[in-house]
């Protein structure tokens, strides 16, 4: 399940986040929760922060 939400975290914070091997390697060992940490500081397409 952990190897999927990878997969997710790639496709849709590639473009938006400068992301590092640590960066995959919490969300493959903590999972969502990890995850959300990311997708509240990605910006948003206007420039705002996404997800607040």
């Amino acid at each position: 399940m952990h190897a999927f939400q990878v997969v997710i975290f790639h496709t849709r914070f590639k473009s938006r986040l400068t992301l590092h091997q640590s960066d995959y390697l919490n969300v493959l060992a903590f999972g969502i929760f990890s995850r959300l940490s990311y997708r509240s500081k990605t910006p948003a397409p206007n420039g705002t922060r996404a997800y607040r």
